[in-house]
């Protein structure tokens, strides 16, 4: 909300040839949030995502938290019987995909919202700000981990938790306004609220990699080049794959998250850019 006051027409999202600014983002989240709430989504109501990487699945997690309600990540790539035993244990309310996601859906109880089929709808409510009663110990999210038992296990996160992790990540990887924040974490994985949510609070553009990308490191690396990335966020393996390349180019931040052999990388890491960090 803060940066949408600063500055509405910098650069928030950028996905391939598409981008929104903090102002677009705004409205579209607001009507998809308005349309939410008149199908009694608020406070401690899971919604469903169900959405390929895109600029719609922003909106959809802002128009979810705009509204009260705390999203549940469901990657249209899971297989089936996954994704029926999440649904079954959320119980979403509603939940949100687009046409080319709904074959990899199960037969669900819930309210099923296309963000493309049937954004003409959504888009006749108001782009104002919606009002809602949420409180920081209300629920944000609904992420499911692999589980020790090899049973999805859901891990629920209150909005005071992301607000305070938020916080103490800025300490570490100090993001500004003139930064460009690669996203490739999968949206199903904890990291991705740090990916999307630490550029955005700060003012930064964050460019989301395709699916593909992600999986290629030297198209990734091609991606960090193109769209002149600051701060580069993802785990040790793709770096190591990329150093060679990393060194022509002239990033802000490599931040390494969480593989064994880190202090290995990270003594190129920091010869390859000008900082670097660790996190866990």
């Amino acid at each position: 909300m803060q940066q949408v006051e600063k500055s509405p027409d910098a650069v928030a999202i950028i996905f391939e040839n598409q981008q929104l600014t903090y102002g677009e983002l705004n409205c579209k989240a607001n009507q998809l949030a308005h349309y939410l709430q008149s199908i009694g989504v608020g406070p401690e109501v899971f919604v469903g995502l169900c959405v390929t990487r895109s600029i719609e699945i922003v909106i959809g997690i802002m128009g979810i938290l705009r509204a009260g309600g705390a999203y549940v990540p469901l990657d249209p790539a899971y297989p089936q019987e996954r994704l029926a035993f999440m649904l079954e244990d959320a119980k979403p309310k509603v939940v949100l995909t687009e046409n080319q996601c709904l074959e990899a859906l199960p037969i669900i109880n819930a309210t099923v919202l296309c963000l493309d089929a049937d954004w003409q709808k959504i888009e006749q409510q108001s782009e104002d700000n919606p009002s809602c009663d949420v409180t920081p110990d209300n629920l944000a999210y609904l992420i499911y981990t692999s589980g020790s038992t090899g049973k999805p296990k859901g891990v629920q996160m209150p909005h005071s938790s992301i607000v305070n992790y938020l916080q103490g990540i800025t300490k570490i990887i100090p993001v500004d306004n003139q930064d460009i924040y690669l996203h490739t974490a999968s949206f199903s994985f904890t990291a991705s609220v740090r990916q999307l949510f630490l550029p955005l609070s700060q003012g930064a553009a964050v460019v989301i990699a395709t699916r593909e990308k992600t999986r290629d490191p030297l198209r990734l690396f091609e991606l960090i080049e193109t769209q002149e990335v600051t701060i580069c966020d993802g785990v040790p393996s793709v770096w190591r794959y990329g150093l060679m390349a990393l060194e022509s180019l002239d990033k802000k931040y490599t931040v390494a998250i969480g593989e064994s052999k880190l202090k290995y990388l990270l003594k190129h890491l920091s010869q390859a850019t000008r900082q670097s960090a660790k996190a866990f």
